[in-house]
């Protein structure tokens, strides 16, 4: 929601920005048009045409570079006494500007080397002095080449609010494409950067679009270039109008659950048709592509919107409504612009487009962005859950360890008793039988019966000692036992 309302704030903004004009300014809305040799001025006798502005001309391409003078008509009621200034919106050709037979300013014009293509409002200052009483005449002698040129939105005032205008004129149609464009760049290394580690389709298409902006800001940022790059200005922007077409189509066509091969392929071709068209052409076929093959992509994303918003009502599924949203504006914006191309609709101090365009770069990159940092956030508490059941098993294993170290040292006490006690028995209970049968054979002396007793007491001493050891209340320096055995409980020898 919060993104919807920004949305609609710079939808407003713009079209404040579209309709705003200087409230003493005056608008000049025709033009004499006369042929020319190239940097002289009109003849005393010259034919002049009057035409409406906005004034739009074609020439062929290949075409030689061709003079032109246009004359534009002012008439005050009185001369002003403060600084005064020519606004030219849109003049494509540039040229050298006179007002009353004194120059004002120039604009670079193509030459033999060079050719322009001027997108941005030019601001001329004009001497009070130079305006009179009556009827002023300003004339602007260019000269021109193959392709589409046009002028529009001439307005003259006060210096003052003649310079806002400009402003605001210049970053609609300079800074704002440098904006998107930049913008665009920007999404453009991120995503691709996130397509490298995941492999993303939805990321992908969404680093093709920004890239396509970007070349299709740069044709609108280039407005001087060598002679002859004229056509491949035009294939850029061609190139990247239908590759932008094509990504939104297949966005929109994801958003519907058609990812098949045919419905990829067949936005693709439509798209690489204008190009193929324009370089076996030469560039003559850019009129024809203006006016037939742009409107078709237009109606290719329309396509798709449809099929993305049927879809998602038949499957009762939530409409993603910032990305439907900014495709939409999209589509009203492509719309205008066309429509102000054909000369259908009043000339305007900036192309829909402009603005349009970043906008839905942002709005695609909105839930992407959105669905990795969740992806990272999972990540991360997986990798926590994961941390700490590693801690848990290795206390247990050590737990395990320690028990599995008290039960060896367990058995081998175990085994060290039995031993011993194996021992006494073999030992000590062999000795002791032994004496008993000679003393009742009475084979032996007195003495000789207590010194085998002292021995088998030793004897005894030392096994309880070893059984002692591993015994906890027993230990192995000690000279007493848990048994109560003793040097000093021993029974004494007999003499």
């Amino acid at each position: 929601m919060r993104t919807l309302r920004a949305l609609l704030a710079l939808l407003a903004a713009a079209a404040a920005l579209i309709v705003s004009f200087p409230a003493s300014a005056k608008a000049l809305h025709t033009v004499d048009w006369t042929s020319t040799e190239i940097g002289a001025a009109p003849a005393e006798d010259a034919q002049w045409q009057v035409y409406g502005l906005p004034l739009r001309w074609t020439l062929r391409p290949g075409e030689p570079l061709r003079g032109l003078a246009l004359r534009l008509r002012l008439t005050l009621e009185a001369p002003p006494t403060q600084a005064w200034a020519l606004l030219l919106t849109h003049a494509s050709t540039g040229g050298r500007v006179s007002v009353n037979g004194r120059m004002v300013g120039e604009i670079r014009s193509a030459d033999a080397a060079t050719e322009v293509r001027w997108r941005r409002p030019h601001l001329l200052a004009i001497d009070p002095e130079l305006l009179v009483e009556g009827e002023n005449t300003i004339l602007i002698q260019t000269a021109y080449r193959g392709g589409v040129h046009f002028l529009a939105g001439v307005e003259i005032g006060p210096l003052a609010e003649i310079s806002r205008a400009y402003e605001l004129r210049h970053f609609s149609s300079t800074i704002l494409p440098w904006i998107g464009g930049t913008l665009a760049a920007c999404f453009t290394l991120l995503f691709v950067l996130l397509w490298l580690r995941r492999h993303d389709p939805t990321i992908g298409l969404v680093a093709l679009a920004s890239a396509f902006w970007v070349l299709r800001s740069a044709f609108f940022l280039v407005e001087t270039a060598p002679a002859g790059a004229g056509m491949w200005l035009d294939l850029l922007f061609y190139v990247a109008n239908g590759g932008f077409a094509v990504v939104m189509t297949l966005v929109l066509l994801r958003l519907a659950g058609r990812t098949s091969g045919r419905a990829a392929w067949m936005p693709a071709l439509y798209a690489a048709i204008g190009p193929a068209l324009l370089v076996a052409t030469g560039g003559h076929a850019a009129p024809h592509l203006d006016r037939l093959w742009l409107p078709g992509l237009i109606g290719m994303v329309a396509i798709g919107l449809a099929y993305a918003l049927l879809s998602r009502v038949r499957k009762h599924e939530s409409l993603q409504i910032v990305v439907i949203t900014a495709i939409t504006v999209a589509l009203a914006a492509a719309v205008y612009d066309y429509g102000v191309a054909q000369g259908w609709l009043p000339e305007a101090t900036v192309l829909a487009l402009h603005w349009a365009g970043p906008l839905l770069l942002a709005a695609l990159a909105t839930p992407v962005v959105d669905r990795f940092v969740r992806v990272l956030r999972e990540a991360e508490g997986a990798r926590g859950d994961l941390e700490s059941r590693v801690r848990e098993r290795e206390q247990m294993l050590k737990r395990n360890y320690e028990r599995l170290r008290e039960g060896e040292r367990l058995q081998a006490t175990a085994a060290e008793r039995q031993r011993i006690m194996q021992d006494m028995h073999d030992g000590l209970g062999t000795q002791l039988v032994s004496s008993l049968l000679l003393v009742e054979r009475g084979a032996l002396t007195q003495a000789q019966v207590a010194q085998i007793l002292r021995e088998s007491i030793d004897d005894m001493r030392l096994a309880i000692d070893a059984l002692a050891q591993g015994n906890s209340t027993c230990s192995p320096r000690s000279a007493t036992c848990a048994t109560g055995w003793s040097r000093a409980s021993a029974p004494p020898a007999s003499s």
